[in-house]
């Protein structure tokens, strides 16, 4: 994956039009963002998936922190 700092440096330092930067760029960050919302939403409306999502991401992070040595715990 590339940073997106890194694709919006390169498109601006090159001769990429606004309407082909802007329309890949909302390609590109679409599915990211639909990704987002629906587990926002289930997290907000506390569905069965809402506490799935919530308790890998708790999990995903524990296991992060604590490789890191970062024990806040």
């Amino acid at each position: 994956m590339i940073p997106s700092g890194i694709v919006t440096f390169a498109a601006a330092i090159s001769q990429v039009s606004l309407a082909l930067f802007v329309t890949a760029s909302t390609i590109g960050k679409a599915p990211a963002l639909l990704l987002e919302v629906y587990s926002v939403n289930e997290m907000t409306q506390w569905t069965t998936n809402g506490k799935v999502i919530l308790g890998l991401c708790s999990v995903f992070l524990l296991v992060i922190s604590l490789k890191n040595g970062n024990n806040y715990i």
